[in-house]
């Protein structure tokens, strides 16, 4: 009875835990190091196809920004015709998710700014996944 109870225990564990981790199974990482130009010009970065649907969110984990400087993020679709909604001032040391309202098959990047009129360039190194 006891190994019975067990057995069906580590099995609803499991279970729990798979499906946790399946909603960002999609796409892999694409990390990124770049330099951001000054005067709040964009660059585009780290694009994928994308596997999930319109309201499925891509994430960015930003390593390092240059200085003190911090970053404004959008997902971006190839061709720059389409945009997420832009997230403002974000810092390094930190996942965000971002709106990435593109259907599944799309090929979606990673739009950095410099949340700054900074007059230099700025490096800027992470990762991307569309999801």
């Amino acid at each position: 009875m006891k190994r019975r109870m067990r057995w069906a225990g580590g099995v609803a564990i499991a279970a729990v835990l798979i499906s946790g981790t399946a909603a960002y199974a999609g796409t892999s990482w694409t990390n990124f190091d770049v330099l951001a130009p000054r005067l709040q010009q964009g660059v585009n970065v780290a694009f994928q196809d994308k596997t999930g649907g319109l309201t499925t969110e891509s994430q960015a984990a930003i390593n390092t920004v240059g200085s003190s400087y911090k970053v404004n993020l959008r997902t971006v679709r190839s061709g720059n015709t389409q945009y997420g909604t832009e997230r403002k001032g974000l810092s390094p040391g930190f996942t965000y998710n971002l709106n990435s309202p593109f259907a599944a098959g799309a090929r979606v990047g990673l739009q950095i700014h410099n949340s700054t009129w900074a007059t230099v360039n700025v490096q800027v190194t992470g990762r991307f996944r569309t999801n």
